[in-house]
């Protein structure tokens, strides 16, 4: 159950009110008091913005936004290597710290604490903050292989149901041990084969029907209007031959088809050795409606452009619908291919919806990009907080 967050009286909504950085990539000591609901880190190239975002992902699901190792993450430079940690406050009484330890054989250990208590797993953040980015490597997704775009369509269903994570677990694992005895003893093992068909059906489907809602409400939450701007008129969807299955009627219907299909195509994926029906098959579809054309074939600011709605339509969509939890969105170097006109309109957005749980971190080398949010921002130079 979630546990709610104390309110402070200075706060009618969940922020992060503080960010402090131990050993961290470049940094050895920072401490950042926060009173703003946008921050702006700017600077030269290599002083450091990417890391300070990077410390504040680790409390998001999977290994942050550089999907790296916790044990290069910490000072290169520095000559004790005791490790690092990341520590962030909410609303000045909440506080939640993810670590690379000494442990007492010397070795390094990735370890979470809320309230300075230990927890089993970093993915308990999220019943109080989930965190989504944009990344210069996020620029590519349209051109990335599909898996990339699911990873990104399920970061965002994390964000709204932490039960998906399970989900896409389970499928996985039941997945590739059915084709583990395809290979080796699939005669001698149809129960076992059977039981992880079910479960394969039964997770699949869930997942899949997860994705397609969270699709089908960042489609339609979306201003209309004058206040289009940035949020370019789009249409997402999960697009795969699985999906034509999503249409049959009851989730029991489904998963009975779905696990005739892999029964059937037992054979078939022994000799290929993938498993070649399922959600994991499907791709992430997205429409630029005034351009009438796939998300691929625009330019790349246009692409971003697309990025960028999605992510305030999930703004909009589920920091009104979930008052509790804090939603960060991290934009690392996102003004770039941005035009005056689109940065106006995103900061509008963000500074028009500064009632709900939300934070938005920002990266640039030019200050003057983010003129607009001179009143709604907390500014930051990093090369004086890091020392360069």
């Amino acid at each position: 159950m979630l546990k709610p967050l104390t309110r402070n009286k200075r706060y009618s909504f969940c922020v992060i009110t503080k960010l402090r950085l131990y050993q961290f990539r470049n940094i050895d000591l920072l401490d950042l008091p926060i009173t703003k609901k946008n921050i702006v880190l700017f600077g030269e190239n290599g002083s450091g913005k990417t890391n300070i975002l990077e410390a504040i992902s680790l409390f998001s699901i999977g290994k942050g936004l550089r999907n790296e190792s916790a044990y290069n993450m910490g000072n290169m430079a520095s000559e004790t290597k005791t490790g690092w940690s990341s520590t962030i406050t909410l609303n000045e009484n909440l506080k939640l710290q993810t670590n690379l330890e000494p442990q007492l054989d010397l070795s390094l250990k990735r370890t979470s604490k809320i309230q300075g208590e230990n927890i089993r797993s970093h993915t308990h953040f999220s019943q109080w903050i989930n965190v989504l980015w944009i990344t210069p490597e996020t620029d590519q997704l349209f051109l990335d292989p599909p898996a990339k775009r699911r990873k990104f369509v399920d970061r965002f269903v994390y964000a709204k149901d932490v039960l998906h994570l399970k989900r896409v677990i389970n499928f996985e694992s039941a997945m590739r041990q059915r084709l583990k005895l395809l290979k080796t003893q699939p005669k001698l093992n149809d129960e076992w084969l059977t039981a992880l068909e079910q479960t394969i059906a039964e997770e699949g489907v869930a997942l899949a029907f997860a994705r397609h809602l969270l699709l089908e409400d960042l489609s339609k939450f979306q201003p209309r209007g004058k206040e289009q701007g940035i949020l370019t008129p789009f249409t997402a969807k999960m697009d795969g031959p699985f999906e034509a299955l999503l249409t049959m009627g009851s989730s029991l219907k489904i998963e009975e088809a779905f696990r005739q299909k892999l029964y059937e195509n037992r054979a078939r994926d022994q000799e290929s050795g993938i498993t070649l029906f399922g959600p994991h098959r499907s791709d992430l579809s997205v429409t630029h409606h005034m351009k009438g054309m796939n998300a691929f074939q625009c330019s790349t600011g246009e692409q971003k452009i697309l990025l960028l709605a999605m992510i305030i339509s999930f703004m909009e969509h589920v920091c009104f619908k979930n008052d509790q939890q804090l939603t960060v969105f991290l934009l690392d170097d996102a003004m770039a291919h941005l035009d005056e006109h689109h940065r106006f309109v995103l900061f509008h957005r963000l500074i028009a919806n500064q009632d709900k749980n939300f934070q938005a971190w920002f990266s640039g080398t030019d200050r003057y990009l983010f003129n607009d949010l001179e009143r709604s921002a907390d500014f930051f130079y990093v090369p004086d907080l890091v020392g360069k």
